[in-house]
């Protein structure tokens, strides 16, 4: 699977790397270095294995980027899967939710509306 070079993350660019051996040296299927704006996945998973890691670590760099530094690691799990099969298993879904809307206020209204709920 051939991943973008970047994603935007709460308004940043974040660069993805697929790193060869990344298991083997680190002992992980790849991490979110939230401090360099750095995903990497390990080259040797599978493409399936590749896409849930990357969601996974997005999940990861969203939580940090919204103040959320403590990240309970079966969650994270939990919402990387789970979101990766949602989208698959919803891509009409997906497309009308991406198409970015005309006016970003009622969007904003609703964010500021939901609050930080810790």
């Amino acid at each position: 699977m051939s991943f973008p070079s970047s994603v935007r993350i709460g308004g940043i660019t974040y660069e993805v790397h697929v790193i060869s051996r990344l298991r083997d040296e680190q002992d992980v299927l790849g991490r979110a270095l939230c401090h360099k704006q750095i995903l990497e996945i390990d080259a040797g998973l599978s493409v399936d294995a590749q896409a849930a890691t990357l969601l996974h670590e997005v999940v990861h760099a969203i939580l940090y980027q919204t103040g959320h530094d403590d990240h309970m690691e079966p969650h994270i799990r939990a919402l990387g899967y789970g979101l990766l099969v949602f989208m698959q298993d919803n891509a009409e879904l997906v497309r009308s939710l991406i198409d970015p809307p005309s006016d970003y206020s009622d969007l904003m209204r609703y964010r500021d509306l939901l609050g930080d709920n810790d």
